[in-house]
């Protein structure tokens, strides 16, 4: 379930054409924690850390079972962080789906383990941004490859010119060579 709950292009809250049923929890001037149905499935759904520092935003997904579902239907709290660290409590234990977005579009996720501790969370995060780091690092060195790849073919392509041209200067001056 957790490859299916976003897709490219789609807004964090709203990763999936087939979401219902949005309730949002917490809003700065975009929602940041609440819960969505995908099919018959009840999904947490939060922003992680400051959403005004960068364009670039990291999210993570969270099905959720029956005994969790009651559990958040009953949850009530005094403050947003309260609320906030209660969310992230939800994720101890499980397999979790992390995004990034670039202004609010998602464009890269990848699961990660959650372990036991408070700040299991963050770690599991963090495991999730190396692996898109590395991503990332191994499509520049692709690019950069291919770049050389190309650079070296336009190298060779050079070279058969000047060769031929050359040969066509000396067949020129010597036609005894034709």
């Amino acid at each position: 379930m957790l490859e299916g709950i976003v897709q490219r292009g789609r807004r964090p809250w709203l990763p999936n054409q087939g979401v219902t049923a949005l309730d949002v929890w917490h809003a700065d001037d975009v929602p940041t924690l609440g819960t969505f149905d995908l099919e018959e499935t009840t999904v947490l759904f939060t922003a992680v850390g400051d959403l005004s520092t960068s364009s670039t935003t990291v999210w993570a997904y969270l099905p959720l079972g029956s005994e969790t579902r009651a559990l958040v239907a009953d949850a009530e709290f005094d403050s947003a962080g309260e609320m906030q660290e209660f969310a992230e409590s939800l994720f101890c234990n499980s397999h979790a789906l992390f995004a990034c977005a670039d202004d609010f579009v998602l464009n890269q996720w990848g699961t990660e383990p959650v372990g036991a501790g408070p700040t299991a969370f963050l770690a599991a995060v963090i495991a999730f941004l190396e692996q898109v780091s590395t991503q990332l690092k191994d499509e520049l060195a692709d690019r950069e490859g291919d770049q050389a790849a190309r650079a070296a073919s336009r190298t060779a392509r050079r070279v058969i010119r000047e060769q031929k041209r050359e040969v066509s200067e000396i067949v020129a001056r010597h036609p005894e060579f034709a």
